[in-house]
């Protein structure tokens, strides 16, 4: 970390544990990042999808409850639509759920199975026409738990896409994950 200091002066000055990267775009260009950092370890949600302004956003989970607080808490919010993603069910051949950018935050970790996986990897990527952001840890490891599994996602990537990995922000501790951005 020795070469990212903003990094390091959040984690020990700022005491920051959790950070959300949503990368800023000026016409076709990656100009920076829309960053929120919070001082407790815990997921990124509806309270951050209100902090950025998006000309539409579409919001895909497989928990219907989270998709009705979303629904709740953005009643009033035109620009804004939420979804249940069923993995097997999902097709968009007409292109519903295509944008410029595709995010996905904290996700991959709780694809345990080989199948899910390759299924949302095939949609994240198909959903974006731009970028694709990823905010997640890249290595293998053992499972920690029923519902999480590390993967080395990059490698399923460089294998079926053509997409080109423009730059990654690394976390600023080993607690967090990175934001990877595809273009």
């Amino acid at each position: 970390m020795a070469h990212q200091p903003a990094a390091v002066a959040a984690v020990e000055i700022g005491k920051v544990r959790t950070g959300l990267h949503v990368p800023l775009l000026k016409g076709n260009e990656v100009i920076g990042a829309f960053i929120v950092w919070r001082t407790e370890q815990r997921a990124f949600g509806e309270s951050q999808i209100a902090l950025a302004r998006y000309p539409r956003y579409l919001g895909l989970d497989v928990s219907a409850t989270a998709i009705r607080k979303c629904r709740e808490r953005f009643h009033e919010d035109e620009d804004k639509s939420f979804s249940v993603y069923d993995p097997y069910a999902f097709d968009d051949a007409a292109g519903f759920f295509r944008g410029e950018l595709a995010l996905s935050l904290d996700v991959i970790f709780h694809l345990v199975e080989d199948e899910v996986f390759e299924l949302y990897m095939k949609h994240l990527f198909g959903a974006a026409t731009r970028y694709v952001a990823i905010y997640a840890t890249d290595h293998a490891g053992a499972r920690t738990a029923r519902h999480v599994r590390q993967r080395r996602f990059t490698t399923w990537i460089s294998a079926n896409t053509t997409w080109r990995l423009a730059r990654i922000d690394r976390r600023p501790d080993p607690e967090y994950q990175d934001m990877f951005v595809y273009e």
